[in-house]
């Protein structure tokens, strides 16, 4: 529940690679306020159980330049001042939920795993298109989660000079 769907993803068997049932056991069983993870190059922020999930995304240099709205958590982190740690504790107090687009995209849009035939453009380039089979889009009523990016994300200088790839269609 902590990453973009299958059909989401540049590499479909990220999800094979990252968490696990033991580890999502062990967590709730701990049951801390907050359980900070990463290497997924997704920013999340969202309250699963009781438990606040955080992953202040640094990503690549490149990937910083091309889908800066993935990566984007709240108002700066990690492509703009202050340089430094994302801030996820302060006084034994959390700071408010950071706004970051796929942890956004699924407070308004359930998983839909029986959708593996709907790509979004920039997962469908990376295939061969047989005609007649599956569509390229978010579904229907889908908001793409650029929708829900902290808006300072989508600015030209923060995704590659104002080149749209993987921005618009992520």
């Amino acid at each position: 529940e902590l990453v973009p769907e299958k059909r989401f993803l540049f590499v479909p068997a990220l999800n094979k690679a990252v968490g696990s049932r033991f580890l999502d056991a062990r967590v709730r069983a701990l049951g801390p306020d907050a359980h900070i993870f990463g290497h997924t190059h997704f920013s999340w922020d969202a309250t699963l159980g009781g438990i606040r999930y955080i992953q202040p995304c640094l990503a690549y240099s490149s990937e910083r330049r091309t889908v800066g709205a993935a990566i984007a958590a709240g108002e700066a982190f990690p492509l703009r001042g202050p340089e430094g740690p994302l801030l996820v504790c302060d006084g034994g107090a959390f700071p408010p939920r950071y706004q970051c687009c796929w942890s956004a995209f699924y407070d308004r849009h359930a998983r839909r795993p029986d959708l593996a035939n709907v790509l979004p453009a920039f997962v469908a380039r990376r295939y061969r298109r047989v005609e007649g089979i599956g569509e390229v889009g978010w579904g229907d009523g889908v908001q793409p989660p650029t929708d829900f990016a902290p808006s300072w994300s989508l600015d030209p200088q923060w995704n590659g000079g104002g080149s749209t790839r993987g921005v618009v269609d992520i």
